[in-house]
């Protein structure tokens, strides 16, 4: 049963992990951010550039601009991006991990967040803003080589103990706790384990 729900865990962390290591490849020559948000509400974004995964979360965001963003990567250093200027904030960071705390000011045209995408000069979208609209939230920034490890965990820990069983079947040793079976293959004297003979190698 510990097996069956060990290959499950593994199984089902594959799919992030490749997703992961898809968006850690692509994050160096595009930038990808999936992006949530509902008027006077949550405003949820994950983008990955540059090897690292930046979590957004911001409080009675402006509009609604629900949407898949995604941008080549400019002299800027910066893919999509919601202008924001902070008011007072706080940050802390170690190890290539970084947490910011701020309240920030967004500007809007027309009730309409303001987007920069490379394309659109920054000042130019700012002509437009005919108010400032304060949100208050967080940026969790983590490298895309810790999410991986950790969604690659199950995998590994699973591809050791199908390897490790592999081995003790074919050494003709008990597959649960690995005892010596071959003077005794009809039963496991050490945990009372009883596997089928046709499993083990004769004495």
């Amino acid at each position: 049963m510990k097996r069956r729900l060990l290959n499950a865990s593994a199984g089902i962390s594959l799919l992030p992990l490749i997703a992961t290591t898809a968006l850690w490849v692509s994050s160096y020559y595009r930038y990808e951010s999936p992006t949530y948000s509902r008027a006077n509400g949550i405003f949820l974004q994950l983008t990955s550039w540059h090897g690292d995964l930046v979590f957004d979360l911001e409080k009675n965001w402006p509009d609604d601009c629900t949407g898949y963003y995604t941008a080549l990567p400019s002299q800027e250093g910066i893919g999509p991006l919601f202008i924001c200027y902070p008011g007072n904030y706080s940050s802390i960071g170690r190890f290539g991990f970084s947490y910011t705390s701020a309240t920030s000011y967004v500007p809007t045209a027309k009730g309409r967040s303001l987007c920069y995408v490379h394309e659109k000069a920054a000042a130019e979208l700012m002509n437009r803003a005919d108010q400032w609209r304060p949100v208050r939230g967080g940026e969790l920034s983590v490298p895309d080589a810790f999410v991986c490890g950790i969604f690659g965990l199950l995998p590994a820990i699973a591809g050791v103990a199908t390897f490790q069983r592999r081995r003790w079947r074919l050494g003709g040793l008990c597959l649960q706790c690995g005892y010596d079976l071959r003077g005794t293959p009809e039963r496991c004297p050490e945990c009372g384990a009883m596997p089928a003979k046709k499993k083990w190698l004769p004495p």
